[in-house]
């Protein structure tokens, strides 16, 4: 994969690397989504899903 940047104009990406680029843009699309959800919602329906999220991590 090769990126163009400002600064130093293009450079390849290791398969690796690239990787990890579409996993972190997968990530942020997640947790953008996940905003975008929560804003919708009441405020008794926020609560009520993190207090559901943090009895199952533990």
């Amino acid at each position: 994969m090769i990126s163009k940047t400002a600064e130093t104009g293009y450079y390849a990406l290791t398969p690796e690397e690239a990787r990890q680029e579409r996993d972190a843009g997968k990530q942020e699309g997640r947790q953008e989504g996940i905003q975008k959800v929560l804003a919708m919602l009441s405020k008794t329906e926020r609560e009520k899903i993190k207090q559901r999220l943090a009895s199952e991590k533990h």
